[in-house]
């Protein structure tokens, strides 16, 4: 098993998190996954999309499972989020090729994503490999895929 996933398949959530105007730190949505106790989670400044390759992403520090269904303000004058996708994930794939390979999959009615990055990048800022991503427009439903 990949170090920090304790599960091969979970929930996780995909949150549009608004700055104050008066923070260092710019809005951006942030991709949590379920992980037993807490949530890995990682800082995107974009979403992904066919066509894009790869999005950067900051590790942030390991949050509390309440953001699974939290949508609001956040204490301390620290913005707000409000979810954009959520739902589950599996791990589809780890593979040996000099660094181990992570393959996660993605389904929430809002967004059906294939995302990869090395292993060892789970622990530091790394470039998310984006293999698909698919968010339907407002009203309709991605259901294919997760069983």
């Amino acid at each position: 098993m990949v170090p920090l996933f304790n599960n091969s398949a979970g929930r996780f959530v995909l949150l549009r998190h608004e700055m104050p105007s008066t923070a260092s730190l710019a809005s951006h949505w942030d991709l949590m996954f379920d992980s037993d106790d807490l949530l890995l989670t990682f800082r995107l400044l974009q979403l992904g999309r066919d066509g894009i390759r790869g999005l950067a992403a900051t590790r942030l520090a390991d949050h509390r499972r309440v953001y699974l269904d939290y949508e609001g303000e956040i204490a301390g004058g620290r913005g707000c989020v409000q979810r954009v996708a959520a739902g589950k994930f599996r791990l589809l794939t780890t593979t040996e090729t000099g660094a181990q390979q992570l393959r996660i999959h993605l389904q929430s009615p809002e967004l059906c994503a294939d995302l990869g990055f090395e292993a060892c990048a789970i622990l530091a800022d790394t470039n998310i490999q984006v293999h698909a991503w698919q968010m339907p427009p407002t009203g309709e439903s991605s259901t294919a895929g997760i069983r």
